[in-house]
């Protein structure tokens, strides 16, 4: 029984990954397409069809149908945008043929005839056409093979703009078109844009001779700035290496009190030994830390001083305190 059980579930993986991936992308779309079809149907049941609409539109997106197309374009239809919706019915028709389905090219003819009688209509004039002059309505370029010509459009308000490159846009905005209307939208001649602000005048504009400007000279005086960075990184480090004697000197001092204190030797049985051997040990970490520190600033400080070339930028350092679990020191930082 359960070699059996188990050939089935190889059998059943094996037709599993025979079929393609895009046949699962196909399957889940429309699955999808159908939920929102049913969902468009359902609120343009209910007369909500500002939210059926968009529905109907991605199903359409995700699986196109002739009737999918044909909700869509009732639904916008009943929204008013007559325009839109004679398009849509328009193509409708067309799928309908090539499916061979005749209940859907009567039912889309129908609304197509009825909605010939009440489209608006926008003719786009233009004085003078050019090559680049571009105009679109609400963003949408109407190309140069449509003006001049009565073409349907929604009711309501649209915007028109006209551009060309070294010209000022020209616009306007068309009111209130209502079903029937007949507007017409006259393109000026467009002015020509002003030129660039020059940002230099010319001598011949200006009607002087105008002689270049000395190249900037080096600031004078004084040393090399590297050499000068090298005295304060080589001064910080002597002050480092003195601050190392010192913390060593006071952490010897105590790690000798705490010899003649306890005779234990370097291991601590009381509380009092190992309070007194941890701060021995914490000033002697210090100095350690300053010594190691100072020296490599003071090497460094001198190596720039002695070696450093005497025409450079402006350099700017700076000498930091640095902390760590492990203890502290100097950090330098700046720009060279």
């Amino acid at each position: 029984m359960r070699t059996r059980n188990l050939c089935l579930a190889i059998f059943a993986g094996l037709v599993v990954a025979s079929v393609p991936a895009h046949l699962f992308a196909q399957v889940s779309n429309s699955a999808l397409a159908q939920a929102l079809f049913d969902e468009g149907k359902r609120l343009m049941r209910d007369g909500h069809y500002a939210d059926a609409c968009p529905k109907f539109a991605e199903s359409m997106r995700l699986d196109p149908s002739g009737g999918t197309l044909l909700n869509l374009a009732i639904c916008n239809e009943s929204l008013g945008k007559t325009a839109t919706a004679w398009g849509m019915f328009g193509e409708v028709i067309a799928r309908a043929k090539t499916d061979k389905r005749p209940d859907r090219l009567a039912t889309a003819k129908q609304h197509l005839d009825a909605l010939e009688t009440r489209l608006a209509r926008l003719t786009i004039s233009v004085k003078a056409p050019a090559p680049t002059l571009r105009v679109t309505i609400d963003d949408v370029e109407v190309t140069q093979a449509a003006w001049g010509i009565a073409f349907p459009i929604d009711p309501g308000q649209h915007r028109v703009l006209a551009s060309a490159p070294s010209y000022k846009n020209w616009d306007t905005t068309v009111d209130a078109i209502k079903d029937n209307d007949q507007r017409v939208v006259e393109i000026p001649l467009l002015e020509p844009a002003p030129p660039p602000v020059a940002t230099v005048a010319s001598s011949a504009q200006t009607g002087s001779s105008a002689s270049p400007a000395p190249p900037a000279s080096a600031p004078s005086g004084g040393g090399s700035p590297l050499k000068t960075v090298g005295l304060v990184v080589g001064g910080v480090g002597v002050v480092s290496l003195v601050l190392g004697g010192v913390f060593y000197g006071i952490g010897a001092g105590k790690w000798s009190d705490r010899n003649a204190a306890y005779s234990d030797g370097y291991g601590c049985v009381s509380k009092a030994c190992t309070d007194a051997q941890s701060a021995a040990k914490s000033d002697l970490t210090w100095s350690y830390v300053f010594l190691g520190a100072g020296a490599v600033l003071a090497i460094g400080g001198g190596a720039l001083f002695l070696f450093g070339p005497s025409n450079e930028r402006t350099a700017s350092v700076r000498v930091v305190p640095g902390f760590s679990a492990n203890g502290g020191g100097l950090l330098l930082t700046g720009s060279f």
